[in-house]
């Protein structure tokens, strides 16, 4: 069986074709994205998980099917 992958030439990176495609998907997004009305709190969401260091567990045990952990 023949498969075809009708989007294989957008691999060539160095293509002017697909920069040219790529920055026009990229505006397109853009123009979607920018305008949402909840996009100021997600952003300011996203900045404090990125922004907050992670938690740190030690000690994990497996029991009863359940995993455990203590944490700092």
């Amino acid at each position: 069986m023949k498969v075809t992958d009708d989007y294989r030439w957008l691999e060539n990176w160095d293509d002017p074709a697909v920069k040219q495609w790529s920055a026009a998907q990229n505006a397109r997004t853009r123009a979607y994205l920018d305008h949402l009305p909840n996009r100021p709190a997600v952003k300011e969401r996203l900045k404090q998980f990125i922004t907050n260091s992670s938690a740190s567990y030690y000690a994990l045990q497996f029991r009863a099917g359940m995993l455990f952990a203590e944490k700092n």
